[in-house]
């Protein structure tokens, strides 16, 4: 709201007729207020006084009458209409040099008297019952202002929207040095429309500098206050009031703005400078359910870009029409509109909250930043959130050292265009293809420092760190994967398995604390698929870790998945490698087994050496079979760890092993170069 009122103001200041020769004085503000009059509005004032340069009128009365209507579209019903009355009352207006040439008026200086008021109704469908808004200034003053004659809007039923569009383009050629006000209130009723709710909102210092050429330099305000009534579903109503301690921008240019709604400016080009930057000081809410506070807030090199969609057009041919627009005019339109828009970095810091809705919903958090920096059509760099504490007294609490969520590469705009284009003639998009056209080509995310205490019937759960990076060249699927979850701790009892709790506390085991970590790439070159690490680790149990190399992993099957069949003819192994790392979990599986079948362990163990003999025999490999033995007896004695590991020396086709396997098992150790050992 509070950018909004410098512009408001000037538009109300630039207004004026043509004419040939310069004129001064009460002259030059007399025709200013005649481009009132030719707009339709009532304009008088009670007396004029000059001295020297100075000229002060009393007794400024402006009143505005207009109507905006939409066209009932199927013309069997009443149009859409919304009823405005605009006026501004000020008991004194001074100017000093004010001239007026041709189509621009300018002063040195002008200041409004304390108490001017502004007042918009709004009266939609002619029903009584108003929409208010008034507004008071105290304080105004403006140095160095000039400002254009504004046109007179066409009556254009058919153009509900694109008929502003000469004002729109007639604003950016204000000026001035600089535009204060002292204080600015607002009051606003919505009426039984909005079922009572009413904001009061007082600026104060607001102060904007150096307007050139569309661009304003500087704008600030003190503290702002706003005080809204809210309706609640039983018809009472309560308070919320919030407060600003200061606000700050710099370099807003009104023409980046003016781009996208002009189509003269349609794919100008690149981004251009909108916002620099804002911030706010000291935010604050507070109402009887809940309250917060931001210490502060703001973003920086905000840019936008013309569209290639005539926004305009577009709204008054939907509205118009009264039909339902086509889907690739939607798709084209929202696609387009969002790549007009770069965002360098946005922010808040030092947030804390509290709420107490019921005595059973209380509770007090806080969060140290939320960032979203470099955000565009191309991608996005970051979007976190840091330090988050929610307390909910008794019932528990959540904890959430960080969360990252980024480093985005979005899919190129050609082929979605191309897409969006066709859509009207495609009767089943191929999600396949939607994926590959639409799917980023990189995203990264991040989990840290995660806690729930007391709000799990089981227990507790705490997470170190969560972590994924994905990217691909052949989209939708992922051509470099690393995931990462570390030091996730949670009760057994959360467990959805009977058998497998009462294994565990039988062990003495009510806690599990689980790390996994899983890292493949594919080489576009050698079209190899490269399993660098997968880890599977259970606190007190044991971890599993294994690696690959596989090739002949084809692109063509890479981009089209459904045809994996052809995989078969082209798929090789090059290396593998699994070992198993013992921290506890096979003795304890040995004792359960043991005593499930009543017998020792030692005899227990020796039972499963024998069933493993005989697995083997199905392989007929004597040096093979006996290599295993000799690892397992070695294992099941002292288990430390245990490896098995395929180094065939060459790439071996995974049609050949298929056929091994189906004709001479015997020769599938020598084929794979397969060895097994133990507590290497």
């Amino acid at each position: 709201m509070n950018r909004t009122i410098g512009w408001s103001i000037g538009i109300l200041i630039a207004t004026a007729t043509p004419s040939l020769a310069q004129q001064t004085g009460q002259a030059a503000f007399d025709a200013w207020l005649q481009n009132y009059r030719d707009l339709g509005a009532t304009v008088t004032y009670d007396t004029a006084h000059t001295s020297g340069d100075t000229l002060t009128i009393n007794g400024l009365d402006i009143s505005f009458e207009t109507e905006f209507s939409i066209p009932d579209p199927d013309e069997d019903g009443d149009d859409v209409s919304l009823q405005i009355d605009f006026s501004w009352k000020s008991p004194e207006v001074v100017s000093t040099n004010m001239t007026a040439d041709g189509d621009l008026f300018s002063v040195a200086k002008m200041t409004i008297a304390d108490g001017s008021l502004i007042t918009v109704r709004l009266d939609p469908d002619g029903e009584d019952d108003d929409i208010l808004l008034e507004s008071r200034m105290d304080g105004f003053e403006l140095i160095d202002g000039t400002w254009p004659a504004l046109p007179k809007l066409a009556e254009d039923p058919q153009r509900p929207f694109s008929r502003w569009l000469p004002l729109l383009r007639t604003i950016k050629e204000t000026s001035f040095a600089e535009e204060r006000v002292g204080r600015l209130t607002f009051e606003f009723d919505g009426g039984d429309s909005m079922e009572g709710a009413k904001v009061v909102s007082v600026i104060e210092d607001l102060v904007v500098r150096d307007m050139q050429d569309g661009r304003m330099a500087e704008y600030s305000t003190g503290q702002v206050r706003q005080e809204t009534t809210v309706p609640t579903e039983d018809g009472e109503t309560y308070t919320e009031t919030t407060t600003v301690s200061s606000t700050s921008m710099t370099g807003l240019d009104y023409k980046a703005l003016l781009a996208i709604f002009d189509p003269q400016a349609r794919g100008s080009g690149g981004y251009q400078p909108f916002i620099d930057s804002m911030s706010s000081n000291g935010y604050r809410v507070e109402s009887p359910f809940y309250d917060a506070a931001v210490d502060l807030s703001g973003y920086e090199n905000v840019k936008l870009r013309a569209p290639e969609t005539d926004i305009l057009a577009l709204l008054d041919g939907l509205i118009i029409s009264g039909e339902e627009p086509e889907a690739s005019t939607i798709v084209l339109a929202v696609i387009d509109l969002y790549r007009s828009f770069s965002l360098g970095r946005a922010f808040a810091d030092g947030i804390t909250f509290g709420f107490d809705v019921d005595p059973g919903i209380t509770g007090s958090g806080g969060v140290g930043q939320i960032v979203l920096s470099n955000l565009s059509s191309d991608g996005l760099e970051e979007f976190s959130i840091s330090s988050v504490d929610l307390d909910l007294g008794t019932e528990g609490s959540f904890s959430l050292g960080k969360f990252f969520f980024g480093d985005i590469e979005f899919a190129p705009y050609g082929p979605m265009k191309a897409f969006a284009a066709e859509l009207d003639t495609i009767d089943e998009p191929d999600p396949l293809e939607v994926a590959r056209i639409f799917s980023p080509r990189s995203i990264a995310a991040e989990i840290a420092g995660f806690a729930l205490v007391g709000l799990v019937p089981e227990g507790d759960f705490s997470l170190d760190r969560f972590y994924l990076d994905m990217k691909t060249v052949v989209p939708p699927i992922p051509t470099s994967i690393e995931i990462s979850t570390e030091g996730l701790e949670f009760p057994v009892a959360a467990l959805d398995d009977q058998e497998a709790i009462d294994a565990l506390n039988a062990a003495g085991i009510d806690v599990l604390r689980m790390t996994e970590k899983v890292k493949m790439r594919w080489d576009v070159e050698t079209e190899d698929l490269m399993i660098d690490n997968i880890v599977v680790e259970l606190g007190q149990v044991g971890k599993v870790r294994a690696s690959a190399r596989l090739g002949g992993l084809t692109r063509t099957v890479m981009e089209n998945p459904e045809q994996f069949q052809a995989l078969i003819a082209t798929l090789n192994i090059k290396s593998f490698e699994l070992e198993l790392v013992n921290d506890g979990g096979v003795e304890t599986a040995l004792a359960l087994m043991a005593e499930e079948s009543d017998v020792s362990e030692n005899l227990m163990g020796e039972l499963l050496l024998e069933q493993l003999r005989q697995a083997l025999a199905i392989i007929d490999n004597e040096e093979f079979t006996n290599m295993v033995m000799e690892a397992a007896e070695a294992f099941i004695d002292d288990p430390r760890n245990l490896s098995l590991s395929i180094a065939p020396g060459r790439s071996v086709p995974v049609s050949q092993v298929a056929a091994s396997v189906m004709t001479a098992p015997q020769m599938l150790p020598e084929l794979l170069g397969v060895s097994v050992e133990a507590n290497r």
